[in-house]
């Protein structure tokens, strides 16, 4: 069985998914009109034939599984998203962590160079940002 990491760096057979968000919304649009309409003809105390229910509750039930679904995809996404992005954080921390131990090392590299200060500066405010920032999504 595939990771949804997996799932998400597969590359999508063009064929096999083709405007389908468009055909669902225009499906949905057809339904919240029919649901409103409906919801108007009913009184409260109307008495309803049973197959009727049993479509409104089937109905209802099939619609929220997908909206379930659905929702489950977008907080997997997020997940995986800030998963990669710490990794990256992480990255840079241990890369600008080198660089200023490096630099620390061999401060002759930077001897003519006037701009060589000023970027080991950039670097070491991004590693104290990474590293806040890691603390944070940590706790």
């Amino acid at each position: 069985m595939k990771t949804f990491k997996e799932s998400l760096n597969q590359v999508k057979d063009k064929g096999e998914y083709d405007q389908e968000g468009g055909m669902a919304k225009g499906q949905l649009k057809t339904m919240l009109d029919a649901a409103k309409e409906l919801h108007d003809m009913f009184g409260d105390d109307d008495n309803l034939p049973e197959w009727v229910q049993g479509k409104i509750t089937k109905a209802t039930d099939y619609i929220d599984s997908a909206r379930d679904y659905m929702k489950s995809q977008t907080s997997q996404k997020e997940e995986v998203v800030a998963e990669l992005s710490t990794d990256k954080m992480k990255q840079y921390f241990y890369k600008s962590a080198a660089d200023a131990a490096n630099a620390s090392r061999d401060s002759s590299r930077y001897d003519g160079d006037p701009d060589a200060a000023s970027r080991q500066d950039k670097r070491n405010r991004g590693l104290q940002r990474a590293l806040k920032s890691l603390k944070r999504r940590e706790k």
